[in-house]
């Protein structure tokens, strides 16, 4: 649904009446049952902390400011789910995100939400309310978070991850979440996104699917001008979540050859989320190599 809501937005002004209405209608439909929620039996996983939680009123709150004030429907409505929507989104965050930016779920299933409904909801909130909700909130903390543990190589920000499937959103996540961060925090990730994936890099901006294009665009239309920092400054050589209990420790921000290890504890166990034995576990990155990861995922509920 996020993907028509996104559509709707790019493509009203080429679409006649009965599209606009039909698909308004659509949305609307669509964003009551979301908000709604429905019984686990069929798959609804409602628990503050989940993914699919995020995923879903991620999708409602971006579909109701697609459709808020159009014209044949209830606009008080509309309103009602979004802000419900909202607090969905904020009690997810608040529970699932740790103080700097580390999610109980594992990094698939932390950064895979934020990509597909979060961030797009973020900007949309900014754009049609006026109002910023990432500063102040856990989710400012997200990609400073990932900056501190990437591992640069040939433009590429590899990350040694934890949880399921040993992966993140790699470069969606600085592709759809760069036009959310605040000002403070642009003259640290900025420079990274320029040299590996912008101008001085590939020049891809991190664009892997054409819907994330309007997100980095967004960005470079407000024309900052900035000064560049190194992360070690700005964020520091240790940067720990003590939420969630996740430590990292770098000792520079330069290339391959920097050395990055963290070790995730486990301070908080979230119930109805999804769990990985990674309790005390460890990753060590340095000179070009990994030197300690994790082995390979399984398809198990509970790793």
């Amino acid at each position: 649904m996020a993907g028509v809501a996104l559509a709707y937005d790019f493509c009203y002004s080429v679409w006649d009446q009965k599209q606009i209405n039909t698909v308004t209608n659509w949305l609307g439909a669509q964003t009551k049952q979301l908000v709604k929620g429905d019984s686990s039996r069929n798959g609804w996983n409602s628990n503050a902390g989940s993914n699919w939680n995020a995923r879903a009123r991620g999708a409602a709150g971006l579909a109701a400011l697609a459709i808020l004030n159009e014209p044949g429907i209830s606009n008080d409505k509309i309103y009602h789910l979004m802000r419900t929507a909202e607090r969905n989104i904020k009690r997810y965050l608040s529970t699932a995100i740790g103080n700097r930016g580390f999610g109980s779920e594992g990094d698939h299933y932390t950064t895979e939400p934020l990509i597909l409904t979060i961030f797009p909801f973020l900007q949309a909130y900014s754009n049609v309310i006026g109002k910023d909700l990432v500063e102040g909130s856990r989710l400012q903390w997200i990609l400073p978070h990932y900056l501190m543990r990437m591992i640069p190589n040939n433009n590429q920000l590899n990350v040694t991850t934890y949880g399921r499937h040993r992966y993140y959103a790699g470069s969606d996540l600085l592709a759809t979440g760069l036009v959310t961060l605040p000002e403070d925090f642009l003259p640290a990730v900025v420079p990274i996104f320029e040299n590996s994936l912008g101008l001085k890099g590939d020049q891809t901006f991190g664009i892997n699917m054409p819907h994330y294009a309007p997100f980095i665009l967004s960005f470079y239309d407000k024309k900052h001008n900035l000064s560049s920092k190194n992360p070690v400054q700005l964020f520091g050589y240790n940067f720990v979540d003590q939420q969630k209990g996740f430590y990292n420790f770098r000792n520079q921000w330069i290339n391959q050859d920097d050395f990055v290890a963290n070790i995730f504890l486990k301070k908080e166990l979230i119930g109805g989320t999804w769990h990985y034995p990674d309790v005390g576990s460890f990753r060590i990155s340095g000179l070009g190599e990994t030197w300690a990861k994790a082995g390979k995922s399984s398809n198990n509920w509970q790793e």
